[in-house]
């Protein structure tokens, strides 16, 4: 029995092991406002030489994700075996729900604490030699989905923890940016190359990729400490090396290069009327541009094409009578999106001959 409450046996009930709860009990260490009162009926069994008690009150589940990641740290602190994929599942959920919000004020009192230690989880789970990235993956999408509603903290928290890329040259000449000079792979890239490349699934890669898009949508201006870096990396990690990665999902490698086409088109597809105002904007157009015109990425572009690509030029040109309504519609869209990327560089360059960017 659990010294932290009593039982008193119901004879008269129809259930033969029913009890009632004798006194107040809280079950959650460290979760003080949520509680067992005292009358609140109670079934045990026992099975395997242990005795389970079922009480019947409900609770929020949040409440219940909350006492699963202190029992983790718990249990991390105590060197002792923990159970990751339940807690994945209950991070899961937790992405979910916020997801579905329509203002900040959906965030109950009950989702405060897991959210919070979101964080806590990304940081202890980061220095582990080998980390659980699906649970990772999952504390990032939670920050990703926080993003809409509390944009500064969660960035300044997330981007303490040293996970995204970073630059840290002061600089504004983006043909240093575009070679590399001062630039950081962070722990994206070291797990990309470290594991993620070695088991052929990419799910941290694409929590980071979708943290990314989202935060490049909210534009806000610290384009140095987020945009900059994400998309030297698209272009240097992803772009140029993605074809020789190991997938162990074909949807896997569709959804990276769509989502690097669309995102390195958008950036060169930027109005000009804020490229002009915004000297940061500009630089990371300039980046782009010139790194689609003059470096590794412009081959990894055409390959992309499928120039001297036997195999999608095979699947084009001869399984299909109509490339625009294609049936395999992710790898039509993946040669689509590079042509517009290819297209527009071919308009953009003009002004790199007229007047250098």
């Amino acid at each position: 029995t659990d010294p932290m409450y009593e039982l008193k046996k119901v004879y008269d009930h129809e259930e033969e092991d029913a009890y009632l709860l004798s006194n107040d009990y809280r079950p959650f260490r460290k979760i003080d406002e949520f509680f067992i009162p005292a009358g609140t009926r109670a079934v045990a069994r026992e099975d395997k030489n242990k005795m389970f008690v079922h009480f019947f009150i409900e609770t929020n589940y949040f409440h219940v994700l909350h006492n699963e990641i202190n029992e983790i740290m718990s249990s991390i602190m105590n060197f002792s075996e923990i159970n990751e994929s339940r807690l994945e599942a209950g991070v899961k959920f937790l992405a979910a729900v916020i997801r579905r919000f329509e203002s900040p004020n959906d965030l109950t009192n009950e989702m405060v604490a897991p959210t919070e230690m979101v964080f806590e989880i990304l940081s202890k789970f980061k220095t582990f030699q080998t980390p659980s990235l699906g649970l990772m993956a999952s504390c990032v999408d939670v920050c990703t989905e926080l993003l809409q509603y509390f944009g500064d903290e969660v960035f300044h928290r997330f981007m303490n923890l040293n996970i995204a890329p970073s630059v840290t040259a002061t600089h504004q000449d983006w043909k240093i940016y575009a070679s590399g000079v001062g630039f950081e792979s962070g722990l994206v890239g070291f797990y990309l190359i470290n594991f993620e490349r070695a088991s052929g699934r990419y799910n941290f890669l694409k929590s980071y990729l979708n943290f990314l898009k989202r935060y490049t949508k909210l534009k806000k201006e610290n384009v140095s400490a987020v945009e900059l870096p994400g998309l030297v990396f698209i272009l240097r990690e992803i772009l140029v090396h993605a074809h020789t990665w190991r997938f162990e999902s074909e949807q896997d490698k569709m959804e990276i290069f769509i989502f690097v086409f669309e995102y390195l088109h958008d950036i060169l597809t930027i109005p000009s009327d804020i490229i002009k105002g915004d000297p940061w904007r500009k630089l990371l157009r300039n980046v782009c541009l010139y790194s689609l015109l003059n470096l590794e990425p412009a081959m990894a572009l055409l390959k992309h094409v499928a120039i001297g690509n036997p195999a999608l030029l095979n699947n084009f040109v001869e399984n299909e009578t109509n490339w625009f309504t294609a049936t395999d519609s992710n790898l039509n869209l993946l040669v689509l999106n590079a042509m517009r990327i290819l297209m527009q560089v071919r308009i953009s360059s003009n002004n790199l001959l007229k007047n250098q960017f």
